[in-house]
């Protein structure tokens, strides 16, 4: 997902490598098109959202409630498969790595 003006090479580079891995997975990269064409449950929350971030943060739950499939920031390497835990599990999500148990918002995905 990528809201906002051109996107970095090395974001790019680290995209690729989600797809590398995963060849047989379709890749979809949100962009501010896609969600002029995605009929929002909330769009209102969507358009007063204060900055990019939190449009973010409502895009990505929208998409992953309505269509399922795993969602990653952009700025996320993948270093290894993941088609165990997609094959196996209804849900899971990454651990925010900031001394306390907390789940991320940047890598998640449900059936």
């Amino acid at each position: 997902m990528w809201l906002g003006g051109n996107i970095p090479e090395q974001f790019l580079a680290w995209r690729n490598t989600w797809i590398d891995l995963h060849p047989e997975w379709q890749h979809i990269l949100w962009t501010e098109e896609d969600v002029e064409e995605l009929a929002m449950l909330n769009p209102e929350a969507y358009k007063n959202a204060p900055n990019l971030g939190a449009k973010s943060d409502l895009l990505r739950l929208e998409v992953v409630w309505r269509f399922g499939g795993l969602y990653i920031d952009i700025d996320f390497e993948c270093l290894k498969s993941f088609d165990v835990l997609h094959d196996h599990l209804d849900f899971y999500a990454g651990l925010s790595n900031v001394g306390a148990m907390e789940i991320s918002n940047g890598i998640f995905a449900a059936r």
